[in-house]
């Protein structure tokens, strides 16, 4: 069996009175507020209205009158923005229409451009040919003149050679031509001295002299 503390139950039973006290309490004052509140808000939307309302035909007239105005005025601003609108309207036309000439114009010069991006392709596609059948001719060219330098290399070193052996022969006539202008003085000596010896020994003076004849001849012709 539970025991239940006596003292414990009787405070749970007082709070929950307390409690109850306060909301009846709370309940009684506001039963006898709200209707002071009421009428106080009656009276303000009364008097509120009765500000808003006209009171007197004059006063109807008067609204009415500054109702129209207001009206009229409002139809001006209406209409003086429908004008500015239309006025807008036609400049946006206008300038359409310019924008619209541009992109023709565009469009024109881009077909143009289209056709000269072809043309010049055309040009290019040439040229590049051009250049391949240039440089294919500059490769035949190149190896011609390399053929013809080999030639001419094979040819200059015969002419060396040749030129070598004129020069061997050339520096040996000289040598020969040197030894017979020797002889030839000293057959010059030898008639120079047979001239002052008896005419006994002419005849061998003659032989000499004919041989110093045909040796200035033989040099002639090999110094020729």
């Amino acid at each position: 069996m539970l025991r239940v503390n006596p003292s414990g139950f009787t405070q749970m039973i007082l709070s929950l009175m307390y409690i109850g006290i306060g909301f009846l309490f709370a309940a009684l004052t506001l039963v006898a507020v709200i209707p002071s509140i009421y009428d106080r808000a009656v009276r303000l939307t009364t008097s509120r209205l009765r500000a808003t309302l006209p009171q007197s035909m004059e006063e109807i007239e008067a609204h009415k009158d500054l109702l129209r105005a207001e009206f009229a005025m409002s139809t001006c601003r209406f209409e003086k923005w429908l004008e500015q609108l239309k006025d807008k309207s036609a400049d946006q036309l206008v300038e359409l229409g310019k924008r619209a000439d541009v992109i023709n114009r565009l469009k024109i010069d881009r077909g143009t451009l289209k056709v000269e991006l072809a043309e010049t392709n055309a040009l290019l596609e040439a040229l590049k040919a051009d250049k391949n059948s240039l440089r294919a001719e500059f490769a035949m060219s190149t190896c011609r003149i390399e053929k013809s330098l080999e030639q001419l290399k094979h040819k200059s070193t015969d002419q060396v050679v040749e030129l070598d052996k004129r020069a061997g022969v050339i520096n040996r006539l000289k040598i020969e031509r040197d030894a017979l202008k020797v002889e030839l003085i000293e057959l010059n000596a030898q008639l120079e001295a047979l001239k002052q010896r008896p005419i006994a020994s002419s005849e061998r003076g003659t032989a000499k002299a004919t041989r110093a004849r045909s040796s200035r001849g033989r040099l002639a012709a090999d110094s020729a």
